[in-house]
């Protein structure tokens, strides 16, 4: 008898960020005979009347919401994945709350209840989330974070440069409240940003009411002005700069910012892989970011500038990934000149005893598999294969739709720069994230 095919939906959110996940669980699931298929939000009405799918993976509850808003009739078949799960903050972890049980606890557990299993990074992830809720320990499974799977890293490395006598140095930036990838009004999204109006943002939590919108756009004017100094402040012929936007951010905008203000930089493509990208570089220079744990299992060298300038802690969420608990582990300079001499003099750069256990806690499966490997197991484990009578006519449907749907808006976008979360799973598109994997992992 013929083995029934578990047909898996992932929902990918940004595309710079979740594609190489997307293309490494495709990758994985071909050898074990399961189809992974993609989607985006453009979709949702098409996903949630035609739902065939035996599995769909969402990072978070405000999505399952999005995609199934009426709690009387929800599928039995979510498995929540994080596409950002790693920092621990204040003690409550609202933040990371949020995902996994939405904005409001009571009102939104009709969508937590329901979910089949929730797939975390780590075992401190799992511990707070029974801290929460003791009744939800059997469908928590630690998977271990899929971007620094080896499905999902570089396994060869990447000739950027030969000269030995440059040093590189890359630039992570987290400015998406200036320079935010959709191009909004810089006004209209603080004003939308402004806890004065929307009190239930967890960001805002256990923080002094004094904070608001405007001091998230002051820490990253600070930090802009620190990375610009640095830049400026390094000679060229000794050192070669790289820069990878955030995913939340309009990367168009740093092309023609240094372009207009003739500064030679490198500005990596807004959908290259965060690992590739840290294959091409020497040492990161960056504002706290949860970006830290894949720069630490990668063996990178590791400057936080959040201390750079005194009176930015002043302006910190009490939310904020300026306070996870990893930072105190990481080289922290506390001013300009000491931030040149230790980028000028790397061996300097040291790490405290102890951040192995956390980067292990936050990061690490507990059975020491590889992180994309569990995933499609423990789904496998979980999930019955829907009758194939019954899902022929929706699979149809729903892959005819979601298609015409995408290549529609593609056309209909066509002179629109796509970044973040703001793009079309084009058949172009796919063929690109089907290959990313292999692309990357080549001995695999």
């Amino acid at each position: 008898m013929k083995e029934k095919t578990l047909n898996i939906l992932y929902h990918i959110d940004e595309l710079g960020r979740d594609a190489i996940v997307a293309s490494a669980l495709k990758r994985f699931g071909k050898k074990r005979k399961i189809k992974i298929f993609y989607c985006n939000k453009k979709v949702k009405k098409v996903i949630r009347n035609f739902n065939f799918y035996d599995a769909i993976i969402l990072p978070s509850i405000p999505h399952y919401k999005f995609y199934f808003p009426d709690p009387k009739n929800l599928p039995k078949n979510i498995f929540i994945l994080p596409t950002e799960a790693v920092g621990q903050s204040t003690g409550r972890l609202r933040r990371i709350q949020a995902k996994y049980f939405g904005i409001d606890y009571k009102r939104d557990e009709a969508w937590h209840k329901s979910v089949k299993a929730y797939l975390l990074w780590g075992k401190d992830h799992k511990n707070n989330i029974i801290k929460l809720n003791p009744e939800y320990s059997s469908k928590c499974y630690v998977v271990g974070h899929p971007r620094i799977s080896k499905y999902t890293t570089v396994q060869n490395s990447i000739k950027v440069n030969q000269n030995r006598n440059i040093k590189k140095i890359g630039l992570v930036c987290r400015f998406g409240a200036i320079n935010p990838y959709d191009n909004r009004n810089n006004l209209n999204l603080i004003f939308k940003n402004m806890r004065f109006f929307n009190q239930k943002v967890p960001k805002f939590e256990n923080t002094p009411k004094t904070l608001d919108a405007e001091d998230l756009s002051y820490t990253e004017l600070i930090d802009l002005r620190i990375f610009l100094t640095l830049i400026f402040s390094l000679d060229a012929k000794k050192f070669k700069i790289f820069i990878k936007p955030h995913p939340r951010e309009n990367a168009d905008n740093w092309k023609k910012f240094f372009k207009e203000n003739n500064i030679k930089i490198e500005i990596e493509h807004k959908f290259t892989p965060f690992s590739l990208w840290l294959n091409k570089v020497d040492l990161i220079v960056s504002p706290p970011s949860t970006s830290f744990y894949e720069i630490l299992r990668g063996n990178k060298k590791l400057i936080c500038i959040d201390k750079v300038i005194s009176k930015r802690k002043n302006h910190i969420l009490k939310e904020s990934d300026d306070n996870n608990q990893i930072l105190e582990y990481i080289c922290r300079p506390k001013s300009i000149s000491e931030l040149i001499y230790l980028v000028k003099n790397d061996k300097k750069i040291k790490l405290k005893k102890g951040y192995l256990n956390i980067v292990k806690g936050q990061t690490n499966s507990v059975n020491k598999k590889d992180s994309i490997e569990n995933i499609i197991e423990i789904i496998s484990l979980q999930t019955k294969v829907k009758r194939k009578k019954i899902i022929f006519m929706k699979k149809i449907i729903n892959l005819i739709f979601v298609q015409i749907i995408n290549e529609l808006s593609a056309l209909k976008n066509i002179h629109r720069e796509e970044q973040g979360s703001v793009f079309s799973l084009t058949i172009r598109k796919i063929y690109w994230i089907n290959r990313l994997s292999k692309k990357l992992a080549k001995r695999i």
